[in-house]
């Protein structure tokens, strides 16, 4: 069975990409910590710069980057106990 956060952040990830950098589409009410922790514990790393800048004054830098270390804390570990680098 996949991982529900997996699916949730393939799913938004679609929709915000299509969406992304097309005019008048607005960020405002995007809950950032959730996106950051979902993008943390998918180790999408590069997603913050792209949200920055297609999001512009709408996109909560604190916010995501307190979600993405959470859910980066929490990304799923091999059966050898060492995190997925």
């Amino acid at each position: 069975m996949p991982n529900n956060h997996l699916v949730f952040l393939i799913a938004f990830c679609a929709v915000l990409s299509g969406c992304a950098g097309a005019p008048g589409v607005e960020c405002h009410g995007t809950q950032w910590y959730r996106l950051g922790y979902d993008d943390g514990l998918a180790d999408a790393k590069a997603e913050r710069e792209r949200y920055a800048t297609s999001c512009g004054n709408d996109f909560n830098a604190d916010q995501y980057q307190r979600g993405f270390q959470e859910g980066y804390s929490r990304r799923p570990q091999p059966a050898g106990g060492t995190k997925v680098q």
